[in-house]
């Protein structure tokens, strides 16, 4: 897509142009979902969903989610595991899905347990923290039931959305990202945030060959400061992590909510939708999204402006 004065214009990738005086941009799934015919239908393929980290973020993305995979327990083959080695603390209560019932047990755990008594959708807790690439291989041959998670079909979907604090953890996530090998299509959700904005980063892979670029793309520079992995970090550093408003972190939560909605309601058209990175400011009500694809004639990649 291309944005001149608060224009829309889509890019190739879309069958007809439309423009129109919009500040947040077309989401990227809509022509995948134009195909569709945007009909809510069963269609023969897998959807594995890893949600790293069950904070302000992740918890509040991992609720969303649930409610509205309850209306899609019956059709879809969707598979689902939530991961966070932290416990909950009265701090927590402001602004993750938590109360004091919870305290003291383990977000992943407790969260699991809280949704499956209020939707009866059964998620995969993980009481750890993500240390290494083989947490997330062990956590998707686990999520696609078989443990043969290299030779699913060529339709099935494998969404990795990192709800991390620290790009260490980020850093383990990219380079599971880089040597993930499914014959499908993988997804990596990535969003950041500081007080009131931020951005979520949506890398894309189709079976071997990465066709749009995750975080470090965007931000070099973090491969640098990587800082130290969470469960190596003293109470006194994680309460002094830089603060985050909750409405920030539900929006958040929202867009990747939102695209992850859109993969599972487009269905086998879910491989056409591109990745790339959404700009968002909670408080300006603020959001935009750039489609940024591998260019095959420039041999880069290419992020629409």
């Amino acid at each position: 897509m291309h944005i001149r004065a608060g224009i829309i214009k889509r890019s190739s990738f879309y069958k007809h142009s439309i423009k129109g005086a919009f500040h947040i941009m077309m989401p990227p799934f809509m022509h995948a979902l134009a195909l569709k015919g945007g009909k809510n239908m069963a269609f023969n393929m897998k959807i594995n969903i890893c949600i790293i980290g069950c904070g302000g973020t992740g918890g509040n993305l991992t609720a969303r989610l649930a409610r509205f995979l309850s209306g899609y327990r019956d059709t879809l083959t969707i598979n689902t595991a939530i991961v966070d080695g932290d416990t909950v603390e009265y701090k927590n209560i402001g602004r993750q899905p938590f109360d004091d019932g919870d305290l003291g047990e383990n977000k992943a755990v407790i969260l699991a347990e809280n949704i499956e008594s209020s939707f009866h959708v059964n998620l995969n807790s993980y009481p750890d923290y993500i240390l290494k690439t083989e947490d997330l291989e062990r956590i998707f041959q686990s999520l696609n039931r078989e443990g043969d998670y290299i030779s699913s079909g060529r339709n099935d979907i494998n969404i990795l959305v990192s709800c991390v604090d620290n790009h260490a953890a980020r850093k383990v996530c990219h380079d599971w990202f880089e040597k993930a090998s499914f014959l499908g299509t993988t997804f990596f959700i990535d969003p950041a945030n500081e007080e009131v904005s931020g951005e979520v980063v949506i890398a894309k892979k189709d079976a071997h060959a990465i066709t749009s670029p995750d975080r470090f793309w965007y931000y070099p520079d973090i491969i640098n400061d990587l800082g130290r992995p969470v469960n190596e970090m003293s109470c006194e550093e994680l309460n002094n992590a830089a603060p985050q408003h909750f409405a920030t972190n539900c929006y958040a939560a929202d867009i990747c909510f939102a695209f992850i909605a859109g993969i599972i309601t487009c269905g086998d058209n879910a491989r056409l939708i591109p990745g790339g990175i959404a700009y968002f400011h909670a408080f300006k009500m603020f959001q935009r999204f750039y489609v940024c694809e591998y260019n095959e004639e420039e041999e880069r990649y290419v992020r629409e402006a």
